[in-house]
Protein backbone atom coordinates (compact mmCIF):
# COMPACT_ATOMS: atom_id res chain seq x y z
CA UNK A 1 0.00 0.00 0.00
CA UNK A 2 1.22 3.44 -0.82
CA UNK A 3 1.93 6.53 1.72
CA UNK A 4 -1.17 8.71 1.76
CA UNK A 5 -0.51 11.99 -0.40
CA UNK A 6 1.83 9.59 -2.20
CA UNK A 7 2.56 7.45 -5.54
CA UNK A 8 1.71 7.79 -9.09
CA UNK A 9 -2.22 8.23 -10.02
CA UNK A 10 -4.61 6.98 -12.82
CA UNK A 11 -8.08 7.85 -13.71
CA UNK A 12 -10.37 5.51 -12.58
CA UNK A 13 -13.97 5.83 -13.80
CA UNK A 14 -16.49 6.12 -10.87
CA UNK A 15 -18.93 3.13 -11.75
CA UNK A 16 -16.22 1.24 -11.26
CA UNK A 17 -16.12 2.15 -7.74
CA UNK A 18 -18.39 0.20 -4.92
CA UNK A 19 -19.61 3.29 -3.29
CA UNK A 20 -21.68 0.70 -0.80
CA UNK A 21 -18.68 -0.72 0.92
CA UNK A 22 -17.45 1.22 3.24
CA UNK A 23 -15.32 -1.54 5.39
CA UNK A 24 -12.29 1.27 5.86
CA UNK A 25 -14.49 4.14 6.27
CA UNK A 26 -13.66 6.14 9.45
CA UNK A 27 -13.83 9.87 9.04
CA UNK A 28 -16.78 12.14 9.35
CA UNK A 29 -19.56 11.88 6.39
CA UNK A 30 -19.70 15.30 5.11
CA UNK A 31 -22.13 16.62 2.42
CA UNK A 32 -21.28 20.05 1.99
CA UNK A 33 -22.25 22.25 -0.57
CA UNK A 34 -18.97 23.65 -0.16
CA UNK A 35 -16.97 20.28 -0.82
CA UNK A 36 -19.77 19.48 -4.27
CA UNK A 37 -18.66 23.44 -5.34
CA UNK A 38 -14.74 22.44 -5.20
CA UNK A 39 -15.28 19.15 -6.40
CA UNK A 40 -17.64 20.64 -9.31
CA UNK A 41 -15.09 23.63 -10.03
CA UNK A 42 -11.49 22.24 -10.21
CA UNK A 43 -12.05 18.74 -9.77
CA UNK A 44 -10.69 16.39 -6.97
CA UNK A 45 -7.84 18.22 -4.96
CA UNK A 46 -6.23 15.39 -3.45
CA UNK A 47 -6.15 12.48 -4.85
CA UNK A 48 -8.09 9.42 -2.95
CA UNK A 49 -7.25 6.01 -2.27
CA UNK A 50 -8.59 2.97 -3.91
CA UNK A 51 -7.88 -0.70 -3.24
CA UNK A 52 -8.21 -2.90 -6.69
CA UNK A 53 -10.38 -6.03 -6.04
CA UNK A 54 -10.91 -7.77 -9.49
CA UNK A 55 -12.11 -5.36 -12.00
CA UNK A 56 -13.39 -2.89 -9.63
CA UNK A 57 -12.23 -0.84 -6.26
CA UNK A 58 -13.12 -0.16 -2.85
CA UNK A 59 -12.48 3.14 -0.80
CA UNK A 60 -9.80 3.13 0.94
CA UNK A 61 -9.61 7.07 1.99
CA UNK A 62 -11.60 9.71 0.06
CA UNK A 63 -14.95 8.69 0.59
CA UNK A 64 -16.42 12.56 1.00
CA UNK A 65 -14.91 13.58 -2.12
CA UNK A 66 -15.88 10.95 -4.50
CA UNK A 67 -19.62 11.12 -3.18
CA UNK A 68 -19.08 14.85 -3.97
CA UNK A 69 -17.83 13.73 -7.52
CA UNK A 70 -20.51 11.03 -8.53
CA UNK A 71 -23.21 13.91 -7.04
CA UNK A 72 -22.26 16.60 -9.49
CA UNK A 73 -21.90 13.99 -12.69
CA UNK A 74 -18.06 13.58 -12.60
CA UNK A 75 -17.37 10.17 -14.58
CA UNK A 76 -13.81 9.13 -13.69
CA UNK A 77 -11.33 10.64 -10.82
CA UNK A 78 -7.63 11.13 -10.50
CA UNK A 79 -7.14 8.37 -7.48
CA UNK A 80 -3.70 6.27 -6.38
CA UNK A 81 -4.85 2.48 -6.52
CA UNK A 82 -3.05 -0.15 -3.80
CA UNK A 83 -3.17 -3.61 -4.94
CA UNK A 84 -2.69 -4.47 -0.79
CA UNK A 85 -3.55 -2.98 2.21
CA UNK A 86 -0.47 -2.68 4.94
CA UNK A 87 -2.28 -1.82 8.54
CA UNK A 88 0.94 0.55 9.10
CA UNK A 89 0.20 2.51 6.11
CA UNK A 90 -3.65 2.56 6.95
CA UNK A 91 -3.10 3.68 10.35
CA UNK A 92 -1.01 6.98 8.28
CA UNK A 93 -4.17 7.47 6.57
CA UNK A 94 -6.37 7.71 10.26
CA UNK A 95 -3.41 10.04 12.25
CA UNK A 96 -3.40 12.49 9.05
CA UNK A 97 -7.59 12.31 8.94
CA UNK A 98 -7.16 12.92 12.82
CA UNK A 99 -4.58 15.96 12.15
CA UNK A 100 -7.24 17.14 10.03
CA UNK A 101 -9.65 16.91 12.26
CA UNK A 102 -11.75 14.74 10.05
CA UNK A 103 -11.81 11.94 12.45
CA UNK A 104 -14.19 12.17 15.84
CA UNK A 105 -14.02 9.26 18.74
CA UNK A 106 -15.96 6.31 16.67
CA UNK A 107 -13.65 6.72 13.93
CA UNK A 108 -10.42 6.05 15.47
CA UNK A 109 -11.71 3.45 17.25
CA UNK A 110 -13.12 1.75 14.01
CA UNK A 111 -9.29 2.49 12.67
CA UNK A 112 -8.01 0.31 15.39
CA UNK A 113 -11.18 -2.43 14.73
CA UNK A 114 -9.68 -2.01 10.75
CA UNK A 115 -5.96 -2.13 11.41
CA UNK A 116 -6.60 -5.33 14.14
CA UNK A 117 -8.39 -6.84 10.95
CA UNK A 118 -5.56 -6.58 8.86
CA UNK A 119 -3.13 -8.21 11.08
CA UNK A 120 -0.97 -5.04 12.68
CA UNK A 121 1.51 -5.33 15.32
CA UNK A 122 -0.38 -4.66 18.84
CA UNK A 123 2.66 -2.80 20.23
CA UNK A 124 3.38 -0.67 17.04
CA UNK A 125 -0.37 -0.13 16.75
CA UNK A 126 -1.00 0.64 20.63
CA UNK A 127 1.29 3.13 20.06
CA UNK A 128 -0.10 5.06 17.09
CA UNK A 129 -4.11 4.48 18.80
CA UNK A 130 -2.73 5.87 22.48
CA UNK A 131 -0.24 8.66 21.19
CA UNK A 132 -1.06 9.38 17.68
CA UNK A 133 -5.46 9.29 18.08
CA UNK A 134 -5.41 9.85 22.06
CA UNK A 135 -7.81 6.45 22.53
CA UNK A 136 -7.61 6.25 26.32
CA UNK A 137 -5.56 3.28 26.86
CA UNK A 138 -7.99 1.45 29.12
CA UNK A 139 -10.45 1.77 25.52
CA UNK A 140 -8.16 0.75 23.15
CA UNK A 141 -7.15 -2.67 25.09
CA UNK A 142 -10.91 -3.18 25.80
CA UNK A 143 -11.99 -5.26 22.31
CA UNK A 144 -15.68 -5.92 23.64
CA UNK A 145 -16.02 -2.20 24.16
CA UNK A 146 -14.43 -1.16 20.82
CA UNK A 147 -16.90 -3.83 19.11
CA UNK A 148 -19.74 -2.72 20.93
CA UNK A 149 -19.30 1.19 20.01
CA UNK A 150 -19.36 -0.55 16.17
CA UNK A 151 -22.85 -2.25 17.16
CA UNK A 152 -24.32 1.02 17.68
CA UNK A 153 -27.19 3.08 15.60
CA UNK A 154 -26.05 4.07 12.72
CA UNK A 155 -27.19 7.63 13.62
CA UNK A 156 -26.18 7.79 17.04
CA UNK A 157 -22.57 6.49 15.41
CA UNK A 158 -22.23 9.59 12.94
CA UNK A 159 -23.58 12.05 15.92
CA UNK A 160 -20.64 10.89 18.58
CA UNK A 161 -18.25 11.70 15.42
CA UNK A 162 -19.69 15.37 14.02
CA UNK A 163 -20.52 16.46 17.39
CA UNK A 164 -17.03 15.00 18.53
CA UNK A 165 -18.46 14.24 21.66
CA UNK A 166 -15.21 12.74 23.30
CA UNK A 167 -14.14 9.19 25.29
CA UNK A 168 -15.57 10.01 28.39
CA UNK A 169 -19.05 10.37 27.75
CA UNK A 170 -18.87 7.59 24.96
CA UNK A 171 -17.52 5.14 28.13
CA UNK A 172 -21.16 6.83 29.60
CA UNK A 173 -23.21 5.74 26.93
CA UNK A 174 -21.66 2.26 26.59
CA UNK A 175 -22.62 2.22 30.04
CA UNK A 176 -26.54 2.38 29.55
CA UNK A 177 -28.87 -0.70 28.59
CA UNK A 178 -29.65 -1.16 25.20
CA UNK A 179 -32.72 0.48 25.63
CA UNK A 180 -31.31 3.76 27.10
CA UNK A 181 -28.94 3.69 23.82
CA UNK A 182 -31.98 3.25 21.71
CA UNK A 183 -33.49 6.19 23.66
CA UNK A 184 -31.14 8.33 22.91
CA UNK A 185 -30.63 7.31 19.60
CA UNK A 186 -34.07 8.61 18.47
CA UNK A 187 -33.40 12.15 19.97
CA UNK A 188 -30.44 12.30 18.57
CA UNK A 189 -32.00 11.20 15.12
CA UNK A 190 -35.13 13.75 15.37
CA UNK A 191 -33.24 16.71 16.69
CA UNK A 192 -29.30 16.65 16.38
CA UNK A 193 -29.17 17.65 19.99
CA UNK A 194 -26.48 20.19 21.06
CA UNK A 195 -23.62 18.63 22.89
CA UNK A 196 -24.11 20.47 26.77
CA UNK A 197 -27.35 18.65 26.56
CA UNK A 198 -26.35 15.65 25.08
CA UNK A 199 -23.76 15.29 27.64
CA UNK A 200 -26.12 15.84 30.41
CA UNK A 201 -28.68 13.85 29.79
CA UNK A 202 -26.32 10.99 29.25
CA UNK A 203 -25.14 11.79 32.62
CA UNK A 204 -28.83 12.37 34.16
CA UNK A 205 -30.16 8.87 32.27
CA UNK A 206 -26.45 6.83 34.11
CA UNK A 207 -27.08 8.30 37.62
CA UNK A 208 -30.87 6.99 37.06
CA UNK A 209 -30.09 3.83 35.38
CA UNK A 210 -27.34 3.40 38.53
CA UNK A 211 -30.22 4.38 41.54
CA UNK A 212 -32.92 2.48 39.95
CA UNK A 213 -31.46 -0.52 38.44
CA UNK A 214 -33.80 0.33 34.66
CA UNK A 215 -34.48 2.90 32.76
CA UNK A 216 -38.26 1.98 32.79
CA UNK A 217 -39.32 5.22 34.50
CA UNK A 218 -37.55 7.45 31.56
CA UNK A 219 -39.03 5.27 28.28
CA UNK A 220 -41.81 7.44 28.06
CA UNK A 221 -39.48 10.74 27.68
CA UNK A 222 -39.84 11.02 23.27
CA UNK A 223 -39.07 13.41 20.92
CA UNK A 224 -42.19 14.88 19.29
CA UNK A 225 -41.66 15.68 15.82
CA UNK A 226 -41.89 18.77 14.16
CA UNK A 227 -41.88 20.68 17.49
CA UNK A 228 -39.15 23.42 18.54
CA UNK A 229 -35.95 21.89 19.10
CA UNK A 230 -34.88 24.21 21.86
CA UNK A 231 -38.04 23.26 23.68
CA UNK A 232 -37.77 19.73 22.87
CA UNK A 233 -33.99 19.28 24.13
CA UNK A 234 -35.15 21.46 27.50
CA UNK A 235 -38.23 19.01 27.80
CA UNK A 236 -35.75 16.34 27.61
CA UNK A 237 -33.34 17.92 30.11
CA UNK A 238 -36.15 18.99 32.79
CA UNK A 239 -37.74 15.78 32.40
CA UNK A 240 -34.65 13.40 33.19
CA UNK A 241 -34.18 16.39 35.92
CA UNK A 242 -36.95 16.12 38.14
CA UNK A 243 -36.94 11.83 37.94
CA UNK A 244 -32.99 12.03 38.85
CA UNK A 245 -33.96 14.77 41.24
CA UNK A 246 -37.36 14.00 42.99
CA UNK A 247 -36.81 16.79 45.71
CA UNK A 248 -36.56 19.09 42.63
CA UNK A 249 -40.63 18.72 41.56
CA UNK A 250 -41.49 20.07 45.85
CA UNK A 251 -38.87 22.81 45.47
CA UNK A 252 -40.28 23.90 41.91
CA UNK A 253 -43.90 23.81 43.23
CA UNK A 254 -43.43 26.08 46.16
CA UNK A 255 -41.82 28.26 43.77
CA UNK A 256 -44.86 28.52 41.21
CA UNK A 257 -46.67 29.32 43.85
CA UNK A 258 -45.05 32.28 44.57
CA UNK A 259 -44.65 33.01 41.08
CA UNK A 260 -48.62 32.29 40.13
CA UNK A 261 -49.60 34.95 42.86
CA UNK A 262 -47.52 37.36 40.85
CA UNK A 263 -48.28 36.89 37.67
CA UNK A 264 -52.07 37.90 38.05
CA UNK A 265 -50.31 41.31 39.35
CA UNK A 266 -47.98 41.61 35.96
CA UNK A 267 -44.88 40.96 37.61
CA UNK A 268 -42.63 37.82 36.25
CA UNK A 269 -40.50 36.81 38.90
CA UNK A 270 -37.37 34.64 36.84
CA UNK A 271 -35.54 32.15 37.96
CA UNK A 272 -32.45 30.10 37.22
CA UNK A 273 -32.67 26.90 34.89
CA UNK A 274 -33.21 24.06 37.24
CA UNK A 275 -33.17 26.64 40.22
CA UNK A 276 -28.47 26.67 39.06
CA UNK A 277 -27.79 30.06 40.18
CA UNK A 278 -27.66 32.83 42.71
CA UNK A 279 -30.55 35.31 41.49
CA UNK A 280 -34.31 36.31 41.15
CA UNK A 281 -35.59 38.57 38.64
CA UNK A 282 -38.46 40.48 39.26
CA UNK A 283 -39.59 41.66 35.68
CA UNK A 284 -42.41 44.54 35.33
CA UNK A 285 -43.77 45.94 32.09
CA UNK A 286 -44.79 49.49 31.85
CA UNK A 287 -46.85 51.33 29.24
CA UNK A 288 -46.76 54.86 28.13
CA UNK A 289 -50.47 55.63 29.65
CA UNK A 290 -49.69 54.05 32.97
CA UNK A 291 -50.10 56.37 35.97
CA UNK A 292 -47.96 57.11 38.77
CA UNK A 293 -50.43 55.18 41.05
CA UNK A 294 -50.78 52.26 38.88
CA UNK A 295 -46.49 52.35 38.90
CA UNK A 296 -46.16 52.72 42.25
CA UNK A 297 -48.45 49.84 43.48
CA UNK A 298 -46.48 47.37 41.00
CA UNK A 299 -43.60 48.44 42.29
CA UNK A 300 -44.62 47.96 45.97
CA UNK A 301 -46.52 44.69 45.25
CA UNK A 302 -43.24 42.82 45.70
CA UNK A 303 -43.09 41.62 48.86
CA UNK A 304 -38.99 41.57 49.84
CA UNK A 305 -39.83 38.12 52.08
CA UNK A 306 -41.14 36.21 49.06
CA UNK A 307 -38.17 37.60 46.54
CA UNK A 308 -36.18 35.80 50.40
CA UNK A 309 -37.81 32.71 49.88
CA UNK A 310 -37.70 32.04 46.30
CA UNK A 311 -33.58 33.09 46.84
CA UNK A 312 -33.56 30.30 49.57
CA UNK A 313 -34.80 27.77 47.03
CA UNK A 314 -31.89 28.15 45.01
CA UNK A 315 -28.95 25.58 45.34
Amino acid sequence: MIDPGTGPTESIPLDRIDFSDSRFRIGRIHREDALARSVEMFGILCPPTLLATGNDYVIISGHNRLEAARAVGTHAAECTVCQTISPRIFMKHALLKAYRGALGPAGKLRSVQIARSLGADEIELGHTAIRGLGIPDEIYRDHAFISGVRALPGELLRYIDQRDIGFKPLKSLMRLPAEGIGLIAQWVEEYYLRLNIFRDALELMLDIYRKKGSIEEIAGILPRPGADPHAEEERLHEALFRIRYPEYSGIIAAADSIRERYRDRGVSLVLPSRLEGGSVEARISFGRKDSIEKIGKAIGSIAPGDIRSLLDLLS
